[in-house]
């Protein structure tokens, strides 16, 4: 519903994450013993002398400190190896692969996200994309959220505020509070995606600070209207975005501020100016400088 590859041509999502991991990082078309030399040159340096390590550990005259030093050596050898090879450990994978089985299963919606939002963050630190999307469930919301204990009607309903999709059913009680339960777990999703995108530190700042985390529904204000839609930016764009601060636009549409982040990221329009001309020709162009430093 939110990505596209052109004009009208809509980019289905992959609802798994390992697929997109393996699509991502190119081991989709792997065959098998490729994949196993891969595993074996992500083996450790620490696997070489694992059974001197052994030893070593298994002495009585080693004190604690000792014993964390060591722990510290060999944990800080690991994470550099895996930063090298820009890619996820074999537990890590094998972690994501198991929650295949469960990739549309309501009840490991959150599980499944933060999994997306993993691989989202190390595709983009280690630049396999530049841009990408996270759509949290279908288009028309179906997940059924378990709030309190008790797993509920479809988003879809409850937004709606009936046992319905249409426009007619019986009301759901208190549907306005599950409404806002519900977007209270949005909001805890898109606090995970910012604190690991904050937690790749680069040379200056963090892959955060480096450009623009975006949360925001594909409906306003009422039933399917595209008034009064919410944007939510967190990230300066190495500073080019101003941030700390609440904007109301009135009755802006979406193109300015998409040309908006185009410009802060570097994008420029066919005479090499910055991005003003994004989206349908009809559409009032230009950017929102007050967004801009």
């Amino acid at each position: 519903m939110l990505s596209y590859r052109g004009v009208k041509d809509l980019r289905a999502a992959e609802n798994n994450p390992y697929n997109a991991y393996t699509d991502l990082f190119g081991l989709s078309n792997a065959d098998p013993a490729a994949l196993e030399i891969l595993r074996k040159r992500r083996m450790s340096v620490n696997d070489l002398v694992r059974e001197q390590m052994s030893t070593l550990l298994a002495r009585k005259d080693l004190s604690k400190a000792d014993r964390d030093r060591l722990d510290l050596h060999f944990t800080s050898i690991r994470d550099m190896e895996i930063g090298i090879v820009c890619g996820m450990s074999d537990d890590e994978v094998g972690n994501i692969q198991a929650m295949s089985q469960n990739a549309t299963n309501d009840d490991y919606f959150e599980t499944v996200c933060k999994l997306q939002m993993d691989i989202l963050t190390l595709a983009i630190a280690c630049g396999v994309v530049r841009a990408a999307t996270l759509q949290f469930g279908s288009g028309n919301a179906g997940v059924q959220f378990t709030i309190d204990g008790v797993k509920q009607k479809s988003f879809h309903k409850i937004s709606h505020r009936i046992d319905s999709d249409g426009a007619d059913g019986p009301p759901i009680p208190n549907a306005d509070i599950l409404h806002h339960e519900i977007d209270r777990i949005h909001a805890r999703l898109f606090k995970y995606l910012l604190e690991k995108l904050d937690a790749v530190k680069l040379a200056q700042g963090s892959l955060l600070d480096a450009g623009v985390a975006v949360w925001l529904n594909d409906l306003g204000e009422k039933y399917h209207s595209y008034s009064n839609v919410p944007f939510i930016l967190a990230g300066s764009c190495k500073g080019a975005l101003k941030t700390g601060q609440y904007l109301d636009f009135g009755q802006v549409t979406n193109n300015r501020l998409f040309n908006t982040i185009g410009t802060a990221v570097g994008c420029k329009n066919e005479n090499g100016g910055p991005l003003d001309n994004f989206g349908d020709p009809e559409l009032t162009p230009g950017t929102l400088s007050e967004l801009l430093v």
